[in-house]
C-alpha cells in the first residue's frame, strides 16, 4: 500500500505528511470510529464529506504555527468556516477531528485556540503578534491531552500550534470533514469508493 512519508524535520523541528488514511485499516477505522461518529453527525449532520488527511510531528523546539481559523476565511473571504446554531440544531463548515498520539500536559504546546472566537465576530481584530506568537495573550489557550484524545474544533473557531518544549516528539493525526457539499482537498478514489457507511455519506 502507498503511503506519504513525512521526510525529515525542517528548520523549525516539524514535519508533515498528508493522506494518512493510506497508512491502512486502523487508520482508516478512526473515520468513523463509534466514540467519535455520533459528535461528527450532530455537529455536520447525517451527510459528511471527509475532505483530507495530515499528520504532523514536532520535536522539541518546534516552532508554533500561526493561529487561523474564524468566521471568515484569512483574507477576510467568506467561505467554508462558519458556525451556525439555530433552533437548537449545530450546523458546522470543515471541522477538524485531531487524534492525539502523544502527551501534552500545560506548557508543553501543542494545540492551542481562543476558547469561544468561533461565535465572535471580532476575530479579524485579534493583533497579527498574537496570531504569530510574537506576543503571549491570555486568551490564547494551550489544550492539554493524553495519548488517544480526540480534539474536535471547527475551522470558525481560531486556533493554531503553540510552540513544543517537550523532550519527547509529538505526534497527532488530523481527518478534516465537512458538510457533503463542501470541498478543499480529496481522499484517496479508491478508498472513498470501497469504504461504506452507514448512516454517514462518505465521498464527493
Amino acid at each position: 500500500m502507498y503511503v506519504d512519508q513525512p521526510g525529515e524535520y525542517d528548520e523549525n523541528n516539524m514535519r508533515r505528511t498528508d493522506r494518512v488514511s493510506r497508512w491502512g485499516p486502523a487508520s482508516q477505522a478512526l473515520l468513523d470510529h463509534p466514540n467519535a461518529l455520533p459528535y461528527t453527525v450532530e455537529l455536520l449532520g447525517p451527510k459528511v464529506r471527509f475532505d483530507h488527511d495530515y499528520c504532523i510531528f514536532m520535536q522539541k523546539g518546534g516552532k508554533a504555527g500561526r493561529l487561523h481559523g474564524g468566521q471568515t476565511m484569512q483574507g477576510g473571504v467568506p467561505g467554508d468556516h462558519w458556525y451556525k446554531y439555530h433552533d437548537g440544531m449545530i450546523r458546522n463548515g470543515l471541522t477538524v477531528f485531531t487524534y492525539c498520539l502523544t502527551h501534552a500536559d500545560s506548557g508543553d504546546g501543542g494545540f492551542g485556540c481562543i476558547p469561544g472566537s468561533h461565535n465572535s465576530n471580532f476575530t479579524v481584530d485579534i493583533p497579527a503578534e498574537v496570531r504569530c506568537h510574537e506576543r503571549s495573550a491570555h486568551y490564547v489557550c494551550q489544550v492539554a491531552v493524553k495519548a488517544g484524545d480526540l480534539i474536535i474544533v471547527t475551522e470558525a473557531l481560531v486556533h493554531g500550534t503553540m510552540e513544543w518544549t517537550a523532550a519527547i516528539q509529538v505526534q497527532s493525526g488530523a481527518l478534516v470533514a465537512g458538510k457533503h457539499l463542501l470541498r478543499r482537498g480529496r481522499l484517496p478514489r479508491r478508498y472513498r469508493e470501497t469504504k461504506a457507511h452507514v448512516g454517514v455519506a462518505v465521498g464527493g
